[in-house]
């Protein structure tokens, strides 16, 4: 480096005020072979989406989200595209960071689902019917359509719109055969080649094994991908109480940045979208462990009043009143409702009156006197 000096204009005198300093040249072998030393260090990676502040996703590299169907997936893509619009939005705590503008490519979803996707993803950002934005370019793209076709036009939208994040929504529409090893090596290899070529950064979504609950990713194409993968994500799903997770902390997730990443998102009614849930007090609790005995002689009454009633008349009605007066507090699914049943008939809340064919039931308002007497 060239040393650089200061003259003093009185004196002439002339002082070396820059002690020339090493630059690292970060060195490859045509564009392709790296080899490290200590001179030869690659120059550190952007992060370009965090997790409540943990980077999980860095600059020209690719990261996978496993899902189930219907768990959010689509929601956290959402999110992610309404972070860049307005970096002040609700999106769960996820953000797209150090980026200009982002491509995500639909392949699931029907036009009008993809569109109904996109109001949502304007509302979240905060934005108006009409007003413009030009940081996300969304794209369906029909179920029936060529594989080479897509890959065509995913480098035809990269050159045209230079995005920094592309999000693929649906990694096996550019996969022939999901579980073909082959082709697994073959798509992984391109898309990195295309991250590291265009300057770009990917985050797939794939669907899990059917019937697998540790959430392994589906088929060669998704495995091979989690092996790459800077990071792997999941979206956990507690259909009892709603509330969803996108976490690197399950059985086969990773974040090669180390820190464990979380992020809570439950539906709203009111809003009707997901929005950031608190784990601690978004957890719907059991009918019993909730409600007072007093409630529950209230709901009781006026569900069955003093008519003996069949289970299954029983359990719609306890699902209709719970869900009509808490259904933001208690859990009303099938399982619950039977537990919460059970556990009316133990403690004497209601009566079992059996018949020659079936057994009806019956509310039981004198519980208060009858336990008085016991007591006495």
């Amino acid at each position: 480096m060239k040393e650089i000096f200061i003259t003093n204009p009185k004196t002439g005198e002339s002082n070396l005020v820059s002690p020339p300093r090493e630059t690292n040249q970060y060195k490859t072998i045509d564009n392709v072979y790296y080899q490290p030393s200590w001179d030869n260090t690659p120059p550190d990676l952007e992060p370009i989406l965090q997790i409540n502040g943990v980077p999980v996703l860095h600059y020209q590299n690719v990261g996978v989200l496993v899902a189930l169907p219907g768990s959010g997936k689509s929601s956290i893509c959402e999110a992610i595209c309404s972070s860049l619009i307005n970096s002040e939005c609700d999106s769960f705590g996820i953000k797209a960071v150090g980026v200009n503008k982002i491509l995500l490519i639909d392949g699931e979803r029907s036009h009008k689902d993809v569109h109904n996707s996109f109001i949502r993803m304007m509302t979240r950002a905060g934005l108006n019917k009409g007003d413009n934005q030009s940081k996300v370019i969304i794209e369906a793209q029909v179920e029936e359509m060529d594989v080479n076709k897509r890959k065509e036009r995913l480098l035809e939208l990269i050159k045209r719109h230079r995005p920094e994040l592309i999000i693929l929504d649906g990694i096996g529409d550019f996969a022939e055969l999901m579980n073909d090893e082959k082709e697994s090596v073959t798509i992984a290899r391109w898309l990195k080649s295309i991250a590291s070529s265009h300057k770009t950064t990917f985050l797939m979504t794939v669907h899990p094994n059917e019937g697998d609950t540790d959430l392994k990713a589906r088929g060669h194409v998704g495995r091979n991908f989690s092996r790459i993968a800077e990071c792997v994500l999941a979206i956990t799903y507690d259909k009892s109480s709603g509330l969803r997770s996108i976490t690197t902390d399950y059985a086969n997730g990773k974040n090669r940045n180390g820190g464990k990443a979380h992020s809570y998102f439950i539906w709203s009614d009111e809003q009707r979208m997901m929005v950031s849930a608190n784990p601690q007090t978004s957890k719907k609790l059991d009918p019993q462990v909730f409600l007072s005995n007093e409630q529950i002689d209230s709901l009781l009454f006026e569900a069955m009043g003093d008519v003996a009633i069949g289970y299954t008349d029983l359990i719609s009605k306890l699902k209709y009143y719970l869900e009509r007066d808490y259904k933001d507090k208690v859990n009303s699914g099938q399982n619950k409702l039977f537990n919460f049943k059970t556990w009316l008939e133990n403690d004497n809340f209601i009566v079992p009156i059996k018949g020659e064919r079936y057994t009806k039931y019956r509310f039981n308002p004198d519980r208060i006197n009858q336990l008085s007497i016991l007591v006495e």
